[in-house]
């Protein structure tokens, strides 16, 4: 299982678990390495974590408009270019919960790893709470043993890489809260410095950061325009006779924020009467 993070004090056995990173396991597991028992039944897992899981963190069906496409990948390339100043070492992704900030992360991610000779590292850290368990975070990514210092064993690591790196660290808002602020931003001067300023870190947080002595650059990430969610439910429902001005109604209720739109769209097609 991952690390609990700020989850330990309510986990406390498997009925007080989140399944749904468990379930996940159980349907993306190859046959073989079951066999030669029966594997569950895969559309009775689907089922299972379809009840389960929280569909906030879970948006299905993250289509977008080519409008919103092209929107995302103005917004990678700039984050591109300034993780191409090599001056620029804290790159940072801002916007509210569901505007789509880790899929940008993601995007640039692949943008990197396909275009230049770089070692990229994405560490999901929403649910890790304290630098320690940051550290640890950092070594199971990296398939590096932890062992009794995370912090020595991954700065090791760190300093044996010749490559450029680029540390990318999702989800970090309650790292920069004021009881591990301090720390954290200690932390990542103390491996930008260990690496001789040959990593780079994006991050993305709902609200813009800086660190002292250390070149920082944040790029805004917005909600989508009343056109562009308009066409995105359409995509959702493209054989219903619904009015736009329903359907811009409606987003206007969802903020025009994309997670919002993707969950609210793949409900209209199971609705009895979709124009209701």
């Amino acid at each position: 299982m991952p690390v609990l993070g700020h989850n330990k004090g309510t986990v406390k056995d498997a009925e007080s678990t989140e399944l749904s990173s468990l379930l996940n396991v159980l349907e993306w597991m190859d046959d073989v390495i079951i066999y030669p028992n029966k594997r569950v039944d895969l559309d009775f897992v689907r089922e299972l974590r379809s009840g389960v899981r929280n569909l906030w963190a879970h948006a299905p069906n993250q289509e977008l408009t080519d409008a919103d496409l092209n929107n995302a990948f103005d917004t990678a390339n700039k984050i591109l270019a300034d993780l191409d100043t090599n001056h620029c070492g804290i790159v940072s992704i801002v916007g509210g919960p569901g505007f789509g900030k880790s899929a940008v992360a993601i995007e640039v991610s692949h943008h990197l790893i396909d275009n230049h000779v770089i070692i990229v590292i994405f560490s999901y850290l929403s649910n890790v709470s304290t630098v320690p368990d940051v550290l640890l975070r950092l070594c199971q990514d990296v398939g590096v043993n932890p062992g009794e210092d995370s912090k020595l064993s991954f700065t090791l690591w760190l300093k044996n890489i010749k490559e450029r790196v680029v540390l990318v660290m999702d989800n970090i808002e309650q790292l920069l809260e004021e009881e591990v602020r301090s720390e954290f931003t200690e932390l990542v001067v103390t491996l930008r410095k260990n690496a001789q300023q040959h990593l780079q870190i994006l991050a993305t947080i709902r609200t813009a950061f800086s660190i002292p002595n250390q070149s920082t650059k944040s790029i805004p990430i917005g909600e989508l325009d009343a056109k562009s969610s308009v066409e995105l439910f359409r995509k959702f429902c493209p054989d219903e006779e619904i009015k736009d001005g329903y359907l811009s109604e409606l987003a206007n209720l969802c903020g025009f924020i994309l997670l919002a739109l993707c969950i609210t769209g793949s409900r209209i097609p199971r609705l009895d009467d979709p124009t209701e």
